[in-house]
């Protein structure tokens, strides 16, 4: 069983295939410096993460997608989606995988939605795909450390203040056609993104946070076992 993958690219797309990462500004960590270095520092910052907390609402091909999920480079994942009227909550620890979802989701995936709906499924290995859609951290953050940062690419943007913490900003020009895609990394030494905002092809907003925070990630005590249904 494989979750709708055009619903679930769509969150993936607009979350981690960023390109890289971020402007100048006045004062602080990245003063002075060129946007396509600071994109470079913020690119090795993100891709050397340990655990990250993904939260995206997102427009794609019409079709609205929110995700939220908490990640760590050991696999281990546990989060939720929407995506049109459906919506799951998963998890993912030591190499197993677990999905609650809304009786719509089950009746797309050709499931007894009466008998699964909002029940803790838990699936056969490889099966649920959800591993290598939301909880391979590697795989994700592999996307920024392949991409190319090209001077010309990037241009300035005014910074904003998340959560107390002030930013610089950068828009990415490499295809306006298909879109642009603002970053804003923290203005400091840890050289994190905490925001994009795209707009194009897919439209919407994506924040990170828990950089590096221990998640305590256990699997539910009510699950079912997939093959013990039908």
């Amino acid at each position: 069983m494989t979750p709708k993958k055009s619903v679930l690219t769509a969150a993936m797309v607009g979350a981690f295939v960023l390109g890289a990462t971020a402007c100048g500004s006045d004062s602080g960590h990245f003063d002075g410096k060129a946007p396509e270095e600071i994109a470079e520092e913020a690119r090795q910052a993100m891709v050397g993460l340990e655990s990250v907390t993904i939260s995206s609402d997102l427009v794609s091909q019409g079709q609205e997608v929110s995700l939220q999920a908490s990640i760590a480079s050991d696999g281990s994942c546990e989060g939720s989606f929407t995506a049109e009227s459906m919506s799951a909550e998963f998890i993912s620890v030591d190499g197993s995988e677990y999905l609650k979802a809304d009786e719509e989701f089950w009746q797309g995936e050709g499931m007894d939605a009466a008998e699964v709906g909002g029940k803790w499924i838990k699936g056969p290995e490889g099966e649920m795909s959800l591993t290598g859609q939301f909880c391979d951290l590697e795989q994700i953050l592999g996307e920024m450390s392949e991409s190319d940062i090209e001077s010309g690419d990037w241009e300035s943007v005014d910074g904003v203040t998340i959560d107390g913490t002030e930013t610089v900003g950068i828009r990415s020009t490499e295809d306006e056609e298909a879109g642009t895609t603002d970053l804003y990394i923290a203005d400091s030494e840890d050289a994190h993104v905490l925001r994009s905002v795209r707009s194009g092809e897919v439209e919407g907003t994506v924040e990170f946070s828990d950089f590096n925070s221990d998640f305590d990630i256990s699997a539910p005590s009510d699950a079912v076992d997939m093959s013990e249904i039908g």
